[in-house]
């Protein structure tokens, strides 16, 4: 019969064939459960969801027991965009089939979506629990523990979800007959036409990446990229890890690629990727907003900020995720333990890992509250912000590692603001201000920020006056550094070597005949591949020699073993930079145009050492081949350096604290009088 053959219809069928049968079933049995069901999925096909939801409430109202009822139900509330309709409705399937692996993995999704990130868990976990082989919640799991910078779980998962998929269903039936070679095109085939399959590889590179496993990152992108070019940040991501590995095969054609596919859609690069990779604050700018208009759009449903308290005190809520030993975490440290009191109170929002280091604990200490908000929403945290009274919040990521930006595009605080972490702007424009300086965002380049510039007096970078050298300096016999040689230094992460920085280096080596480039350690592929590029530039690669990584005290003191650090560019040292100043080594640098390009000439005018500042790559090579062939002339820079370097206003976090506090002063005064964020000048 009619009804029989219409019921027969997978979701329908085809949806003419399939509405036209409905419309006669329905005219004949209006109140017929399974009719009105198979009518709403079908106006949930159509895209018609006010139809839907009037067809499938009548169909769970006539048969309230039945799960995959109220599933379709919570599926027209999810496209009508009530979320909240839709859990209760999903809620309800699964109280009737706890097994409903589909409806635990939507409510994984709506609860994500929400910022609940427990309840997210737990349904994802709920799903696979029942179906092991589940690929979409595997593929949810991963990705929000991903987020919650649960690396290895989430590379569990999706290696599991990756075999799914190359092995599933007839495949696997192929594979047990021992018919490979049709399982193999059938495998191909799968790869090919499944999208989540690429969006898989292309998360598992990006945690392998995480984890330093670049070699592998390389390996998952571009299987990835085969499949599917157009996935966000994939380009950029690939040519990162490239960098790590010191492999720059086809560098200047992925580098004209990834700026043609920046151009189309601003979303072939992270952020951080481009300032690692381009001098061009114009792409800085164009790749981040894409990125917060896609990802990070702001959110007003918080509502209106209340009045602030007359309590007198501005309270300032640094969110981090690198309250541990890390280069912010050294950085910062001072100025958090020297925060005028009496005017500020100081609250820490961590989200991330608690590694329980020294620095992790002295961090702890400098702050009155420090709240773990790691396994905390964006929404809840925004919420505890304005719930605590942040008068200001200060994000010491933005588009870094961990960057947790959604929270501020609810509103963490009334003024926010872009400082250290991220050296760039936000490009959003929910973040009021970004930290800058003179040198590094001098007054031309302010139509690249989406922030507003306050400008400090010295440098943009806080330094602790705290920071331990150890008492003993390692001999060059211990580090391997030949004793008569003249050693150029750069302890630059391998990822901003670029191979153009490299060529001006081999050329600085071939004139000062008796040198040696000493470089930080950073995987075994990257050390061979610099040696043979080195060759490759008639450079004895012996002359090449890899520092391992040290324990702070000890890296800071085996500076002083070396003669001149050689910086990289577009991204600088910046840390580094100040590093290998607090130990006595001058730092050459070649300043550009972005914000990244310019940190090491800001730290060196801050020090008084404007002579190693240099404009073009012939005025970088010729000054650091005159430095090292008249030892006079550089002995008399280390002199300055030792006299400046102590007194510098760089190197004191209670001279940095004051001026920042001014700054913070008049944000609050703009703010209390109505006034919309503008340039901001700090005295000394």
């Amino acid at each position: 019969n009619l009804l029989a053959a219409a019921l027969a219809l997978p979701h329908g069928g085809p949806h003419a064939h399939a509405e036209k049968q409905n419309r006669t079933i329905l005219y004949d049995h209006p109140n017929h459960p399974d009719v009105l069901n198979l009518s709403g999925v079908l106006a949930i096909q159509t895209n018609r969801p006010k139809q839907a939801l009037r067809l499938l409430v009548r169909a769970v109202e006539e048969a309230p027991q039945n799960p995959q009822f109220h599933y379709n139900l919570a599926s027209a509330h999810k496209q009508l965009g009530d979320a909240q309709s839709a859990v209760s409705a999903f809620q309800h399937a699964v109280a009737l089939k706890p097994d409903y692996v589909e409806s635990h993995n939507n409510l994984g999704n709506l609860y994500q979506a929400a910022d609940e990130i427990e309840a997210a868990l737990n349904h994802y976990d709920a799903a696979i629990a029942h179906k092991p082989n589940f690929l979409g919640g595997r593929h949810n799991r991963a990705g929000l523990l991903s987020k919650l910078g649960r690396f290895e779980e989430a590379l569990a998962d999706l290696d599991h979800a990756i075999e799914i998929v190359t092995n599933s269903g007839y495949a696997r039936l192929l594979i047990a007959v021992g018919d490979r070679e049709r399982a193999l095109s059938l495998v191909e085939t799968i790869l090919t036409t499944q999208p989540k399959n690429a969006d898989a590889l292309a998360m598992r590179g990006g945690i392998h990446s995480d984890l330093h496993r670049h070699k592998d990152a390389v390996k998952d992108f571009d299987a990835a990229m085969k499949l599917d070019p157009s996935i966000h940040f994939i380009a950029g991501k690939r040519i990162l890890s490239k960098l790590h590995l010191g492999d720059w095969s086809n560098f200047t054609e992925d580098l004209m690629a990834l700026t043609k596919a920046i151009d189309d859609s601003g979303l072939a690069a992270t952020p951080f990727s481009t300032l690692s990779l381009l001098d061009d604050a114009n792409i800085h700018l164009a790749t981040a907003r894409a990125t917060v208009s896609n990802f990070y759009p702001r959110q007003d449903d918080l509502g209106p900020f209340k009045a602030r308290r007359k309590d007198g005190k501005i309270r300032l809520g640094y969110f981090s995720a690198d309250y541990r030993q890390h280069p912010m975490g050294q950085l910062l440290a001072e100025l958090f333990e020297v925060h005028d009191r009496t005017r500020f109170e100081v609250i820490a929002f961590s989200f991330g890992p608690a590694t329980g280091d020294d620095m992790h604990l002295r961090l702890q200490k400098a702050f009155d509250r420090f709240i773990d908000v790691r396994d905390m929403g964006d929404r809840e945290v925004a919420a505890l912000s304005r719930e605590l009274g942040i008068d200001i919040a200060i994000d010491l990521i933005a588009h870094t590692a961990y960057s947790r930006l959604g929270m501020f595009a609810l509103g963490c605080a009334p003024v926010q603001v872009n400082f250290l972490g991220y050296p760039g702007t936000s490009g959003a424009e929910y973040i009021d201000y970004i930290i800058g300086d003179d040198i590094i965002t001098p007054h031309e380049s302010h139509g690249h920020y989406s922030e507003q510039i306050v400008a400090m007096p010295h440098c943009y970078q806080v330094n602790d006056s705290k920071r331990q050298i150890a008492t003993k300096t390692p001999t060059r016999a211990a580090l391997r550094l030949p004793e008569d040689a003249f050693v150029f230094c750069c302890f630059n992460s391998g990822y901003k070597i670029l191979p153009e920085v490299f060529d001006g280096w081999c050329r600085i080596m071939l004139q000062v005949k008796n040198s040696v480039l000493w470089l930080l350690a950073s995987n075994p592929e990257f050390e061979k591949n610099l040696c043979k590029e080195a060759e490759r530039r008639g450079v004895d690669s012996s002359r090449v020699i890899f520092a391992k990584r040290e324990p702070l005290d000890v890296h800071l003191a085996r500076y002083r073993a070396a003669d001149l650090f050689l910086d990289t560019r577009p991204y600088n040292a910046h840390t580094t930079a100040s590093d290998a100043l607090w130990a006595g080594l001058p730092v050459l640098t070649r300043i550009g145009r972005s914000f990244p390009a310019r940190v090491a000439a800001s730290i060196l005018r801050a020090v008084d050492l404007p002579e190693l500042v240099t404009e073009t790559d012939a005025e970088y090579e010729a000054l650091a081949i005159a430095l090292a062939n008249e030892p006079e002339r550089l002995n008399l820079i280390r002199q300055k350096l030792a006299t400046n370097g102590s007194s510098s206003p760089l190197f004191s976090g209670e001279v940095f604290a004051r001026n920042i506090e001014k700054a913070y002063i008049e944000m609050i005064a703009r703010n209390e009088r109505g006034e919309s964020p503008s340039f901001l000048r700090v005295s000394p």
